[in-house]
């Protein structure tokens, strides 16, 4: 009979956090809003995340030529936000505007069912044809 031992991963001090955010967070480059954060809990862990506000794809260039690291973007709503871990810190950057340039619009219909008014107080419940964007960024790049 095996018996499996699992060794939990030593999460990291409010210390040892912080001597990570420091150097991320003065290298973001001048001018650009951020916040940076440690949690700390009450059974002794923390977690620590730097969100960084980039309003274009040229702002989102210079964050990431700072940080280094592999990026993960992803649309949210008619913005863009990247995300990755540097050590064991959450950074997120967020707000940008502009739509990545390997990535295009794709305006697709469905079909949804929609209360619609009939009369000027009266709705009935329709199936109704609606347009939504999707994004293709299927030429392999990840950020």
């Amino acid at each position: 009979m095996t018996t499996e031992i699992k060794t939990e991963q030593a999460q990291p001090s409010v210390e040892e956090l912080f001597a990570q955010l420091v150097p991320l967070a003065l290298a973001v480059p001048k001018g650009m809003f951020y916040s940076a954060e440690i949690d700390r809990y009450s059974r002794g862990s923390a977690k620590s995340s730097l969100s960084i506000q980039a309003k274009t794809q040229a702002d989102v260039k210079r964050v990431r030529a700072a940080l280094g690291g592999l990026w993960k973007k992803n649309p949210s709503g008619v913005q863009w936000e990247y995300r990755t871990t540097l050590g064991d810190i959450a950074v997120h950057i967020y707000a940008c505007d502009e739509a990545p340039a390997t990535c295009k619009a794709v305006t697709k219909t469905r079909l949804a069912t929609r209360q619609v008014p009939v009369g000027d107080v009266q709705y009935e419940t329709r199936e109704v044809e609606e347009e939504y964007t999707e994004w293709d960024c299927s030429n392999g790049d990840t950020a």
